[in-house]
C-alpha cells in the first residue's frame, strides 16, 4: 500500500503543467509572422510533399487545402506556433520578411529548385547592415531554430485539413 502512494506521489510531482495559452498580442505577432512568411504556401508546399494511396487523394488534399483562405490558415497555426517563437522574435522576423531582402528570402524558400549552384539571394549593403543588427541576429537564431517545428505544425494542419469532412 505504501509504495502506491509513494508512486502516485512520485508521479503528481513529475507532472508537467500545459503551457500557458498566449496572450492575444503575441498570438497576433505570430499571426503578423505567419502571414509576412506567407505560411499558405508552406502548408501547400507540405500538402505536395505528403505521401498518398493514390492520386485521387493527393488531389482531394490539395482542394481542400485550395479552398482555405489564407487568413484561416494563419489563424489556426498561430496558437501551435505561438508555443515555438516568442512574440519578439516573431516580430522582428515578420519586419525583415515585409523588408525587400525578406521578399527574396520568401520567393528562394518557395520557388527553390534543385541546384548544384548555390541560389541564395544576393543583398545589397544597406540589407546586409539591416541584417547585422543584433536583434535581428537573435531573432534569426531563434526562428531558424523553430522553422522545423513551424513545418512540422503546417504538416499536422495539412493532415487535420484532410481528416475534416
Amino acid at each position: 500500500m505504501k509504495w502506491i502512494l509513494a508512486a502516485a506521489l512520485a508521479l503528481s510531482l513529475n507532472v508537467q503543467a500545459a503551457p500557458a495559452a498566449p496572450d492575444n498580442a503575441h498570438l497576433q505577432a505570430v499571426q503578423g509572422l505567419l502571414e509576412a512568411m506567407q505560411a499558405e504556401k508552406l502548408v501547400r508546399m507540405k500538402a505536395g510533399m505528403a505521401r498518398y494511396a493514390n492520386d485521387a487523394q493527393r488531389q482531394a488534399v490539395n482542394a481542400k487545402v485550395d479552398k482555405i483562405a489564407p487568413q484561416t490558415i494563419y489563424s489556426r497555426l498561430a496558437v501551435p506556433v505561438s508555443q515555438l517563437v516568442t512574440a519578439e522574435t516573431a516580430t522582428e522576423m515578420a519586419r525583415y520578411y515585409r523588408t525587400p531582402a525578406g521578399q527574396k528570402a520568401v520567393y528562394a524558400m518557395y520557388n527553390s529548385r534543385a541546384s548544384l549552384v548555390d541560389t541564395k539571394p544576393q543583398y545589397t549593403a544597406a540589407e546586409n547592415a539591416d541584417m547585422k543588427r543584433p536583434a535581428f541576429v537573435k531573432a534569426q537564431k531563434a526562428f531558424s531554430e523553430a522553422e522545423p517545428l513551424i513545418g512540422r505544425q503546417a504538416f499536422l494542419l495539412v493532415q487535420k485539413i484532410a481528416n475534416e469532412k
